[in-house]
């Protein structure tokens, strides 16, 4: 039998639940019957399953109005404190039933709609849902003329998706912000890396508008477009384009050559420049330089195996070239016998019938058939009457054809 053991800050919560009141009015007892009357929707049309959802999600969004009102009253009439409840926050979320984050993101949304009337009248009528409002209150502060602009953008949330409405506030946005906001962004860029209990990490920080958009077009460009069996999720998804980056980042740490980045490339197939040189000599101007850093730093950057990154190299000796009648076919070793040796060289078995060895009465000779298939000229006869055990003396014979060896 296993014993799980609940924390204490949810245990102080569970108590503070406990001990509120449980008074309300009676209509929401009648709203309750009245839910607990709707029609199954296996019996419902397909026009009245339609008509519903949206009905529905216009009821929600109005219920969640009447809770922001509720804690916003609760935290003007400073409510918690009487209850010794903690902040509002807490007493909203002991309240409900949610977390803490969200209990204050509540009490947050109450404030601010003081100060928004067509906002907040918009979203007691349920024609805007929470996610609307939020982005909406969230562009208040840094928007210069959202008094004017507000019946405009409330009307325009009632047609379009929170995403959408997100996307234009962040256009206003950008053109009023001035230049010294950037400053101010830069000061509050932060990033947080903890390990949560379960053995996983969680990421959290802020970065300035730049850094987070070259972020976003990184995780976008490495992100895997979604094929028919992939059921990851979005967010899964950023985290393995994340993890891509990281791996990308860790394998170019040396991106000049040991990474895989760049290949070699001789200096003179470069732009022609002035200043640097090699280690050999060879120059370097600052058109090659850019060119080269531009390259390497994208690679880097991206994470990509770019064909036109490369590093100079200077110029190899080129070998010597072979036999115009060897050009043709590939290079074979071929046998060598030791002046003093009788025996006739080892060759692969069997041997070709034009390379096997004869012995003739002795020494070992090989047959003109060699010659004819190394197609050179064949060599001068030689004979051998008179070795040494250290020397061997040739001898022309003008009347001798092939090659013959003797020798003790």
């Amino acid at each position: 039998m296993a014993v799980l053991e609940v924390s204490r800050p949810a245990m102080r919560r569970t108590r503070i639940r406990q001990s509120l009141p449980t008074d309300h009015p009676p209509i929401l007892d009648q709203i309750a019957d009245l839910l607990n009357q709707l029609p199954d929707p296996l019996d419902l049309s397909s026009d009245q399953v339609v008509g519903a959802m949206t009905t529905t999600a216009e009821l929600r969004n109005r219920f969640d109005a009447y809770l922001t009102d509720l804690a916003g009253t609760a935290d003007a009439t400073h409510i918690s404190k009487s209850l010794r409840a903690g902040t509002t926050g807490m007493l909203v979320a002991t309240a409900t039933g949610a977390n803490p984050a969200t209990g204050s993101a509540i009490v947050g949304t109450a404030r601010a709609l003081r100060t928004l009337p067509h906002v907040a009248q918009a979203y007691r009528d349920g024609q805007i849902s929470t996610p609307h409002v939020h982005a909406l209150r969230e562009a208040a502060t840094r928007i210069t003329d959202f008094t004017d602009l507000e019946p405009a953008l409330v009307e325009m949330a009632t047609t379009i998706e929170p995403i959408e409405l997100r996307r234009i506030l962040t256009l206003l946005i950008g053109q009023c912000q001035p230049d010294h906001d950037h400053t101010k962004q830069r000061d509050k860029r932060g990033l947080s890396l903890s390990e949560t209990p379960n053995g996983m990490y969680r990421l959290d920080g802020w970065l300035d508008a730049i850094e987070g958009r070259r972020l976003r077009d990184t995780l976008t460009a490495f992100t895997d477009p979604g094929l028919p069996g992939d059921t990851r999720t979005p967010t899964q998804a950023r985290a393995d384009a994340l993890a891509d980056i990281l791996a990308a980042a860790n394998a170019n740490t040396r991106p000049l050559g040991v990474s895989g980045l760049s290949r070699p490339r001789r200096p003179r197939h470069l732009p022609d420049g002035l200043g640097a040189t090699l280690d050999d000599g060879h120059p370097i101007g600052p058109d090659t330089f850019d060119l080269l850093s531009c390259a390497t730093a994208c690679a880097v950057i991206f994470g990509a195996k770019r064909k036109d990154a490369f590093v100079p190299m200077a110029p190899r000796p080129r070998p010597p070239p072979r036999h115009p009648l060897a050009m043709g076919r590939p290079h074979r070793p071929r046998p060598r016998l030791h002046p003093l040796r009788t025996r006739a060289p080892l060759l692969p078995s069997p041997p070709h019938p034009a390379l096997a060895p004869r012995r003739l009465n002795g020494p070992v000779k090989f047959v003109p058939a060699l010659q004819s298939m190394s197609r050179r000229p064949p060599p001068r006869p030689l004979h051998h009457h008179h070795q040494h055990p250290r020397h061997t003396h040739h001898h022309q014979h003008p009347r001798t054809s092939g090659l013959t060896i003797s020798g003790r």
